[in-house]
Parts: structure tokens; sequence; C-alpha cells
């Protein structure tokens, strides 16, 4: 019963255009770049010491999906006719064996081991302790890889974060987009070539995001078509002899493989907000292949303590929140706003990332991810504040002028108590005029005591407060007080007694 109702739900969810499931509860913890470890094969489809360690490579492919690239380079060895032989393969066979003698299988994992060929199960074995050992080693970068195709013409954003600084220098980003399951049959007897090196594309220069455009050839199969980028020292930090020819070792720091079964589009990976302020970020996404996709989405948060992100997938008329599967038919686009919010309490310089990860549920090389960072912007320059002068009922306050270029207005602040905080029942004047330096505060009380402080907001509403200063009003002048009429009073007797006196001596 338990598992006709399982069959049953999974039928209605299939019904619907948008498959919707709560997210994986693990989302919303921090979390690290996964270690992806780089295969090259140099190999020929007419090279029979080949077929055990091809048979071994594509095994380990399907069991590492998510953390083994793997790369096979036809390179001319044999007599045998090889359609897949390009000049870019062979030049980077050159790159590691750059003295003596050369032959296939020839197996170099993450650029600082080479193995040759031998039996299906040895290969197999020696493979994956190679895979395990490089997996032990912590990630230098986060290598997250978007990819589109339009029309003939493919286009691969690499966005690249440092977890570690490096120990190695003169450190590339390299591409090379390949072709999985190509039917073929060579004289070695392998049907299905898998991972073939179609085009390596020019290396750059570190850089936190590269972009690459590659034309698609008629006979490539678009719904099979991948690239693998990864983060490599050009310097050799070993020479070693085997078998007759100097291999040299070139370290690989990460690597990242998807196919271009979808795509994720926006039009920018990072934006600054001030402390409490939301980021929001438009993606679109695509499903590029030529039938209905059912796609995991999931989002990984590197953030600081008090900080969230969620998103919102929109198909059609139709809005979900934070949905961990979806479905698109053919062409069909997504629209994804991913909101990161900030704490109230964030200091300048502050920064967090999130990682939208997107995988096809049917096959775990078509898949896309894109870094998205927000980082907190600093606050206006702290003025300072001085007193100028005093009346009985005002005080004039100067302050220092800002220069900002994100200025929105100055708030004079003041109250009669001591260490105030700045509040709506504090502001006694908004200025909005970025030149203005002084500001007479009129309607105080007589004698009495005030503090002030000068508030500066700039356009993403941040603040600065100003140091705080105290004034005191004047006292005023006091009045000569009297009896009513007594000074008249007093002069009336005085001029009588004058006459009196007169008129008794005066005769």
């Amino acid at each position: 019963m338990k598992k006709l109702l399982i069959i049953c739900l999974v039928f209605m969810f299939c019904l619907s255009g948008v498959v919707i499931v709560n997210p994986a509860e693990s989302e919303n913890t921090k979390s690290s770049a996964q270690r992806v470890v780089l295969a090259q094969f140099f190999t020929n489809t007419g090279c029979n010491p080949c077929v055990g360690a091809t048979k071994a490579i594509s095994r380990l492919a399907d069991e590492y999906t998510t953390q083994l690239a793997v790369l096979e380079y036809h390179v001319d060895t044999t007599d045998d006719p090889d359609p897949f032989i390009i000049d870019d393969c062979n030049e980077t066979w050159n790159y590691y064996i750059d003295l003596g003698g050369k032959g296939t299988p020839d197996m170099f994992f993450d650029g600082v081991i080479e193995e040759g060929g031998g039996d299906e199960e040895d290969r197999y074995s020696t493979f994956e302790t190679h895979i395990e050992n490089e997996l032990g080693i912590e990630p230098y970068y986060n290598i997250c890889v978007t990819s589109e195709i339009n029309g003939n013409t493919g286009k691969v954003v690499a966005n690249v974060e440092e977890i570690k600084k490096p120990d190695v220098s003169n450190l590339k980003v390299k591409f090379v987009v390949f072709e999985d399951n190509v039917h073929y049959k060579g004289g070695n007897g392998i049907e299905i070539q898998r991972f073939v090196v179609r085009d390596v594309l020019s290396s750059s220069d570190l850089s936190s995001s590269v972009t690459k455009t590659f034309a698609i050839q008629n006979i490539w199969n678009k719904n099979e078509l991948g690239v693998v980028v990864y983060v490599q020292s050009d310097d050799t930090q070993n020479k070693e002899w085997i078998g007759g020819h100097r291999f040299c070792h070139h370290k690989v720091l990460q690597a990242s493989i998807c196919k271009f079964g979808v795509s994720l589009t926006t039009d920018k990976n990072s934006q600054d907000v001030g402390s409490g302020g939301t980021a929001a970020f438009d993606i679109d996404m695509k499903n590029m292949m030529s039938a209905t996709t059912y796609y995991n989405l999931w989002l990984e948060k590197n953030l600081p303590s008090g900080w969230d992100a969620s998103y919102t997938v929109c198909t059609g008329s139709m809005c979900y929140s934070n949905p961990s599967i979806i479905s698109l038919s053919s062409n069909e686009t997504a629209e994804i706003e991913i909101d990161v919010v900030s704490s109230a309490d964030s200091e300048s310089g502050d920064s967090g990332t999130v990682l939208l990860k997107v995988s096809s549920t049917a096959n775990p090389y078509v898949k896309s991810s894109i870094i998205l960072k927000t980082t907190i912007l600093s606050g206006p320059t702290q003025p300072t504040i001085t007193f100028e002068a005093t009346s009985t009922t005002s005080i004039t306050v100067s302050w220092t002028k800002n220069t900002d270029s994100n200025f929105d207005r100055y708030e004079i602040h003041t109250s009669t108590s001591s260490g105030f905080t700045p509040a709506n029942s504090t502001l006694v004047e908004t200025i909005t005029n970025q030149d203005a330096t002084s500001w007479g505060v009129t309607g105080l009380t007589e004698d009495t005591e005030y503090y002030f402080k000068i508030r500066v907001y700039d356009t993403n509403d941040q603040y600065s407060d100003s140091d705080e200063i105290s004034a005191k009003t004047s006292k005023a002048p006091e009045e000569k007080k009297g009896i009513p009429g007594f000074e008249m009073c007093m002069l009336i007797i005085a001029l009588g007694l004058i006459f009196i006196l007169r008129k008794r001596f005066v005769k």
C-alpha cells in the first residue's frame, strides 16, 4: 500500500508543469567548495593497449560524476585512422612530455601523476587510488561554470572563487570542449568514445570571471557537448623520467565539468548593499536539451551570522518559493530571483556568497552553477561637529562638509540628556544641501545645557554620527525692580522739603 501511494504521488508530480519539493534542510548551512579531480587521458581508437584504461576510466567517470572530470585526447600514435585527432590534443600532450618517446595510453591525474596501460581491473584499482588521494586535498578554488548554446556558437562563463592561497604561481584558467558518448567503433573495438576533446580554447590569466566563446561544428551532438574548466600552474614543479620520456608536472588546483544542457545567465554576479539591506539577483535558467527535463535546484550559502538567502522560481504565470525540482520543456526558460538579506548590525566590508546549483535528474553531467556575492558598503564619512554661537533661545553649530559621492542628507539631533542616541524624537532639522556646514537651532530654553550630534546619511540609507558636543543657552539680563510709585513719591517729598527750608531761611 505504501509503495502504491509513492507511485501515485510521483505520477501526480509528473502531470504538472513544475514539480515542487521542499528544499533540503542542509541548504541553510555554510558550504565549502567540492574538490574535483582532473583526469587527462591520451589515447587513440586504434590503440589496443588502451582498452583496459579506457574501460576503467569510463567506469570511474560514472561513479565519480561530481568529483571527477575526464578528458580523452586522441593523438597520433598508430597507423589506424582516428577521426578525433586535432592539433590541440597533440599540443597538450607535448605540454606534459617535452622529451623522449611517447606512447598511448597515457593518463595524467591533476597534472602531477602519470599512469599507463594495463588490465581493466588493475587500471580501475590504481586510478581509483589516485582519485581518492587527490580528493583528499583541500580545494584551492571554487569554479562555477555557466554555459549556453546559441545556434552554432557556444559560450562559457567561469566564475572562480579563491578558497585558500595557492602554493604555486603562473596560474591559468583553461577551457576544453568535449563531446560525450560518441558512437564510433575504432580498431581497438571500443564502440562508444567518452569525453572526446573537440576544442581546446585559449587559456586566460586567473581572474574571478572569464568568458569564452567557440564555434560548434555541425557533426557535433549538442545534447552531448560539455566543457571542463580548470585552474593550472604553467610553471613546471618537477620533471620525472618515466619509461623513456620526461614528464613535466603542471599542477591542477581545481576542475569543473558540465554539459551544455542547461544555462544560467545573469546581468550581475555581485552587489553592494547597506547594512541590513537586501541584494536581489535575477537569473534566467534555460533548458537546452531536445526534450522536457527535470532539474534539481539548491542553494548553498556561505553567509555571515544573521544573514539569510532565499529564491523564487517563475515559469509561465506561476511562481514558487524555494522549489528543489522543476521541469522545463525544450528551450523553455525559468526566471529565478535570489534575495540575500544582510543583518542590521553588519559592518563595512562584510560579505557573503550564495551558490545556485542546477542539475538534470536523469544526467548529472547536465548541470550549471553560479556564484553570487553580496558586500556591505562602507558608511558615510564621520562628520566633526563644533559649537559656533549661542543666545538665550538658539545655538548655532557647524560641521565638516561631507564629500562622499553618494551623500543623501544631514540630520541635526539635540537633547538635554548627555549620551543620547539620535532618533525621530531628537531630530530638529534635515538638510539635503551637501554644501551646508552650519545651522542655527532655535526655540530653545534659556540658561539650559543642550547636547548635539550630526548624523550623515548616504543613498544606501547608511549613516554615520559625529561625536557629541554640548552648549548652553545664555541667561537673560536681570531687570531693576522696586515698589510701584516709590521713586515718584520720594521725589515729591524731596521737593517739598526743599521748598519748606527755602521759605524758612530766605526772608
